[in-house]
């Protein structure tokens, strides 16, 4: 009788802070998803850099004690693979890569960027393995879709390469682990119903697809992006790891620069 009594009262404590936590985690998406519609049409991706990096930089010194080496040397190599390309997004991405790491150790929600263990290590390199071979037939698809609005100008340059390493490294880390982590933050260690997840989702690919579209909302285009890109993108990350998403992410734009040029 007495187990009985604790199991309910221990499920309405449950669900009062389940109907608690799910608004804040919809009035998350929410606000960042206006956060990109609006900021595209004032500041475009400077009003992001500038959000992420203030986050980054107060977690990070409020957090200082966490920071573990092996993260500072990932973010330190991430960093400087986006260098070529762009110098501020290189900064921007150690930063939040190191944030971001050290909110999720603290969490049962872990992103690793590519696990080390022995004991998993053979399982995660053939998915890994697996998520590059999605990333080529993504990439296909992304060609296939652009080819008739975009004229084909085939070629190789180095450029190409450090492009598409500054998309893939860039935007996986500050669009979707930054905000994985900032969501697992304000959100908290608990077990995720189908709702959350889907909310989840709507975090990691969303803000980032509504900054493709400057000027109009094209409801069509936007559902094409977060479906067939955004979302596998995202599983990859959290149900594999980090460098499987990066790393398809990165194949996806290399072969259309490779094909169609630009």
């Amino acid at each position: 009788m007495n187990y009985h009594k604790k199991h309910v009262q221990g499920s309405k404590r449950m669900t009062r802070k389940y109907k608690k936590a799910l608004p804040s985690l919809a009035l998350f998406a929410g606000t960042v998803c206006s956060f990109s519609i609006i900021s595209v049409r004032i500041m475009g991706m400077a009003a992001w850099l500038l959000f992420m990096t203030g986050l980054s930089l107060y977690n990070l010194v409020k957090e200082y004690g966490q920071i573990q080496r092996k993260d500072i040397l990932t973010g330190s190599i991430l960093s400087f693979l986006v260098l070529p390309d762009n110098a501020i997004l290189s900064i921007v991405v150690f930063l939040a890569f190191l944030s971001a790491m050290t909110i999720l150790h603290g969490t049962t929600n872990p992103i690793p960027f590519f696990s080390t263990d022995k004991a998993n290590s053979k399982s995660q390199s053939c998915k890994t393995l697996f998520c590059l071979g999605i990333g080529i037939v993504l990439a296909l698809v992304n060609v296939f879709l652009a080819s008739g609005l975009t004229p084909s100008h085939p070629g190789w340059k180095l450029s190409y390469l450090f492009s598409a390493l500054q998309a893939g490294i860039f935007e996986e880390i500050c669009f979707r682990l930054f905000l994985f982590a900032w969501t697992m933050r304000l959100y908290g260690n608990r077990s995720f119903t189908y709702l959350d997840n889907f909310l989840i989702y709507i975090i990691l690919i969303l803000p980032h697809v509504l900054l493709h579209f400057p000027q109009t909302m094209d409801l069509m285009s936007i559902l094409i992006l977060s479906l067939l890109f955004g979302l596998p993108l995202s599983m990859m990350m959290r149900k594999v790891n980090l460098l499987s998403a990066m790393g398809a992410h990165t194949i996806i734009d290399l072969i259309r620069f490779i094909i169609l040029g630009s």
